[in-house]
């Protein structure tokens, strides 16, 4: 395999996990943004945005763990094989804190799902 081509197969994961962060951001901010412009109607928006968290914030843990299932991606990383492509050190770093990321977006989105209507009660 290339290993010119080979990190950017990689970064190409990372991409498409932190695009869904921004999703997750923009879906909460826009919905809550539009319960308070709706505070005592029937709009529960940013409860339901609490949901879309937790099932994107699940596709994106999903994806991490089988990142680190995969035994030929993860054992060239660990072994050094890449680790002389500083291109590819800085995406493992990077792939920690995408994980610690995605567990507090569920953790977040289960209680923007659950308590997320009580603010505008």
């Amino acid at each position: 395999m290339n290993n010119d081509a080979y990190p950017w197969h990689l970064a190409r994961q990372y991409f498409i996990d932190i695009g869904l962060f921004l999703v997750m951001i923009v879906v909460n901010y826009v919905s809550l943004l539009a319960s308070i412009e709706c505070w005592g109607g029937e709009l529960d928006w940013f409860q339901r945005s609490g949901s879309l968290t937790v099932v994107l914030a699940s596709i994106i843990e999903y994806r991490h763990f089988d990142y680190y299932q995969s035994n030929h991606t993860h054992q060239s990383v660990l072994s050094g094989a890449l680790s002389g492509i500083p291109f590819c050190t800085a995406l493992a770093k990077l792939r920690k804190y995408i994980g610690v990321f995605s567990i507090l977006f569920l953790i977040g989105g289960a209680v923007i799902w659950g308590y997320g209507d009580l603010p505008f009660v």
